[in-house]
């Protein structure tokens, strides 16, 4: 009788395990999917709205300049030599990271030159 206990007592820990792992991978993923998600409106989102900006309506449609890069990882190693050895553990952060570079830089130039512009980064 004991024995059926213990049985029944071990499966209904077997099945609860396994109900909380399940809801543990869907709470993951859950959150994955969000942290995705916010990552794409922040990226696409310009970092400072200047005054100088033209409004939406006042742009000219349909003109637009991108910048993608070929090799972002080539450029963090040219430009680093920590880039090498995070190449290989993070390349989607040493990505980000090149291009929010890439853009700092491109707005230094462009306010150099007293030219009002929106640069960001989106994700494709």
């Amino acid at each position: 009788m004991s024995g059926t206990i213990i049985l029944w007592l071990m499966a209904g820990a077997v099945l609860l395990s396994a109900w909380a792992l399940f809801n543990v991978y869907r709470s993951r993923q859950w959150m994955e999917a969000i942290q995705a998600d916010l990552g794409r409106l922040q990226l696409s989102q310009p970092a400072d709205d200047s005054a100088g900006a033209l409004a939406p309506a006042a742009q000219p449609p349909g003109l637009e300049c991108v910048i993608r890069l070929h090799d972002p990882l080539q450029v963090a190693r040219q430009e680093s030599r920590l880039a090498t050895a995070f190449t290989g553990v993070a390349p989607n952060l040493l990505s980000r990271e090149v291009y929010r570079q890439v853009r700092e830089e491109t707005l230094v130039l462009l306010e150099k030159r007293n030219i009002g512009a929106d640069v960001q980064v989106r994700v494709c």
